[in-house]
C-alpha cells in the first residue's frame, strides 16, 4: 500500500544544515492503522508530510499503490493527493464557511457538480455525527467537533490512505477517546488505511495495528503494538511503553538497584514480568512460594489494554537464598510470560 524507500530530508540554511529525516524506510499494509510516534523534533511532522509531498524530499521514493508520487510533475502530483487524506492537530477550518462548506470545499476545486457535493456532504456528516451542525461556523463547535469535521472533510474525496497529524493532540483526554474510536470505525467501515502521527504510546496502543519508532530523523524500531509492549528493543520503545504503562520507576528505587548480585552481599534480583491475555490469571508469584521458598516484594503492578487485548506488569523484589531465586528465574524463564531482571537490591532495600 504504503512503501518508503531510503527516503531523506535535509535542511540547508545559510550556515545550518540540519537532516531531519535520514535514511527511512517503512512499509504500511493495506488497511492497516500505523503509528509512528517519536518525540518533539525527532522527525515525525516531516515524515507524514513527506508522505503526500507537502515536503518534498530531498532523497529516496514514496510508493503509494505502485505509484511512485517522488517522480510525478505537479498536475499529476495534485491528482494523487486527491487519494490522500490529511487531518491536522489544530484543524485548519475556513472560519467564513459553515461546517457543510468547509467539507464541500475539497469537492468544489474539483468542479463537481453542487447536488453531487451536497449528496456526499450530508453522507460524511452523518457519518461523523453531526449532521445537525451543517449551518454552524467553526467557531461554534467544541474542539472535537472540529476536528470531526476535518475527518469528513479529509474523507471527501474517497481517499486510500488518511495521514493524521498529531490529531487528538489539542483535545482533551475523553475528547481524544472518541475521535480514536471514531478513526478505528472508519477504518473497519471503510477499509482505509490510516498513519497517525503522535507523541503519546495511549494513543498508539489504543488504536495501531503497528508501529515505528523515530529519533533523530531514524527509525529505532518497528513492528505490532503487542510486541513494542511484551518486548521493546531499544531504549527509547522502553520508555514509551513504560510511561504509557505508568511503570517508570521513582528515582530513589533505581538508586537501589545494582547492575549484579555481587556488587555486596545479600542481593537479589528485582525483575519485572510482563503477562499477555490469559496468562494475567496465572499465579505466578504464589507459585514461586511454593515452588522455591522465595517471597516477593512486589514494587509496582498495572494492567492495560493494548487493542483488544490485556497486558500486565508487575515489577517486584524477589527475596530468598540465592540457590532457591536463581531456580526461581530458571521457572520463570519456561513460563507464558516475559521476565527481565532490571536489577539487583538488599533485603530490606524496599
Amino acid at each position: 500500500m504504503i512503501r518508503i524507500e531510503g527516503l531523506k530530508k535535509e535542511y540547508i540554511g545559510k550556515n545550518t544544515r540540519h537532516i531531519a529525516l535520514n535514511g527511512i524506510d517503512l512499509e504500511i499494509k493495506s488497511g492497516e492503522i500505523f503509528g509512528i510516534i517519536g518525540k518533539s523534533g525527532a522527525g515525525k511532522s516531516t515524515l507524514i508530510r513527506c508522505l503526500n509531498l507537502l515536503e518534498q524530499p530531498t532523497e529516496g521514493t514514496i510508493i503509494i499503490n505502485d505509484d511512485d508520487l517522488t517522480k510525478k510533475s505537479a498536475d499529476a502530483l495534485r491528482k494523487a493527493r486527491q487519494k490522500i487524506g490529511m487531518i491536522f492537530q489544530h484543524f485548519n477550518l475556513l472560519s467564513s464557511r459553515t461546517v457543510h462548506d468547509n467539507v464541500a470545499f475539497p469537492l468544489e476545486l474539483q468542479h463537481i457538480a453542487k447536488t453531487t457535493i451536497h449528496e456526499k456532504v450530508t453522507q460524511l456528516l452523518d457519518l461523523v455525527g453531526l449532521s445537525q451542525k451543517a449551518q454552524s461556523y467553526p467557531d461554534e463547535l467544541s474542539g472535537g467537533q472540529k476536528q470531526r469535521v476535518g475527518i469528513a472533510r479529509a474523507l471527501a474525496s474517497d481517499p486510500i490512505a488518511l495521514l493524521c497529524d498529531e490529531a487528538t493532540s489539542a483535545l482533551d483526554p475523553e475528547t481524544t477517546d472518541q475521535i480514536l474510536k471514531l478513526l478505528k470505525r472508519l477504518n473497519k467501515e471503510l477499509g482505509i488505511t490510516i498513519v497517525l502521527i503522535t507523541h503519546e504510546m495511549d494513543v498508539i496502543r489504543k488504536i495501531c495495528d503497528k508501529v515505528a519508532i523515530i529519533d533523530q530523523g531514524i527509525i529505532q524500531e518497528v513492528g505490532t503494538v503487542t510486541e513494542l509492549f511484551l518486548n521493546p528493543k531499544t531504549k527509547i520503545a522502553k520508555n514509551f511503553t513504560e510511561n504509557s504503562m505508568h511503570l517508570k520507576l521513582p528515582e530513589d528505587i533505581e538508586q537501589k538497584l545494582f547492575d549484579n548480585p555481587y556488587h555486596s552481599e545479600n542481593l537479589s534480583p528485582v525483575i519485572k514480568l510482563t503477562f499477555l491475555g490469559d496468562a494475567i490469571t496465572t499465579p505466578v508469584i504464589a507459585e514461586l512460594s511454593r515452588k522455591f521458598n522465595v517471597a516477593c516484594n512486589i514494587i509496582q503492578a498495572n494492567i492495560e489494554r493494548v487493542q483488544s487485548q490485556s497486558v500486565g506488569v508487575t515489577i517486584c523484589h524477589m527475596q530468598g537464598e540465592k540457590k532457591s531465586w536463581e531456580d526461581a528465574l530458571t521457572y520463570l524463564n519456561n513460563q507464558d510470560l516475559k521476565m527481565e531482571v532490571i536489577g539487583y537490591a538488599a533485603a530490606n532495600a524496599f
